[in-house]
């Protein structure tokens, strides 16, 4: 079981490096030198992330919730909400965190690659 959470989170991880390199640099300019070494740097930094928030909750909302359960990432959605609030006050100045659309993008791609990542490898089939 361990391994499917180790993989869940690899893949999220992953999958989501990809992603934020489409969105921040377009797909054309993917093309360069220092490709790999972003996309290990973000990917370190993505499954860091989903260790801390993301694999809590999947412990607990697997064992009560079906297969791909609506609640289950409507929980994804408000734990993803709440750790990119507190990173982008951190960094940024928190008034325009509400009217910067990226921020939705991260919030909604973060929450649904990991739920469904962890569907698809973790959580127990619909009986």
């Amino acid at each position: 079981m361990i391994k499917k959470y180790v993989l869940t989170i690899l893949l999220s991880s992953i999958c989501l490096s990809l992603l934020y390199l489409i969105i921040e640099y377009g797909i054309k300019d993917l093309i360069s030198p220092a490709l790999p070494f972003t996309i290990i740097i973000s990917t370190v930094v993505y499954a860091i992330l989903y260790t801390v928030f993301g694999l809590p909750i999947s412990l607990l909302l697997t064992k009560k919730l079906p297969r791909f359960s609506i609640i289950s990432l409507l929980c994804y959605l408000l734990i993803s909400s709440i750790v990119y609030y507190i990173f982008y006050t951190l960094t940024y100045n928190p008034v325009p965190f509400i009217k910067s659309s990226e921020v939705y993008i991260y919030i909604v791609s973060t929450s649904i690659v990991y739920w469904f990542w962890c569907n698809i490898l973790v959580s127990k089939p619909n009986l």
